[in-house]
């Protein structure tokens, strides 16, 4: 059991690299977009969402965090330690709420006229909803479509 709880930590580690550099990836491009337009802040840097970098630093941190939750819940459920589990139970609660909210929000009918689902999209579109403290995520469709 230990060297699969080692090589499922090592997974996690690698998970959260991933997230820790598509999160670096989205600082760097909002900073440069600041660079080239003075007087823009951090926020309207990051909404230009310059190709190829912010779909793929989205793909990053969405995948990445996922994975890391995930990986991270069943290496703490390896462990004969009760405090883990207890700790890895909100991670997965959350991360499985914001998908299904994700998916809800698809499935009752896209607010600009498509109405696939694009888990990147909804990660883009409100990344205050990907934090680990967000509680219910916004509908994007009041921010990007009117009220």
């Amino acid at each position: 059991m230990a060297p699969l709880r080692s090589r499922l930590a090592t997974l996690t580690a690698i998970a959260l690299g991933v997230t820790g550099i598509g999160a670096a990836v989205l600082l760097v491009a909002a900073l440069v977009e600041m660079l080239t337009h003075p007087g823009m802040t951090l926020v309207d840097a990051y909404w230009v969402g310059r190709l190829p970098w912010t779909p793929i630093a989205i793909g990053l941190v969405l995948l990445g965090g996922t994975a890391a939750v995930v990986i991270g819940a069943i290496t703490a459920w390896l462990l004969p330690a009760r405090a883990a589990r207890v700790i890895s139970v909100p991670a997965i609660l959350a991360t499985a709420f914001w998908w299904a909210i994700s998916v809800l929000q698809a499935s009752i009918g896209a607010c600009c006229g498509s109405a696939s689902y694009n888990p990147f999209t909804v990660a883009y579109s409100s990344p205050q909803d990907c934090s680990f403290s967000s509680c219910c995520p916004r509908s994007s469709c009041r921010s990007s479509c009117g009220p």
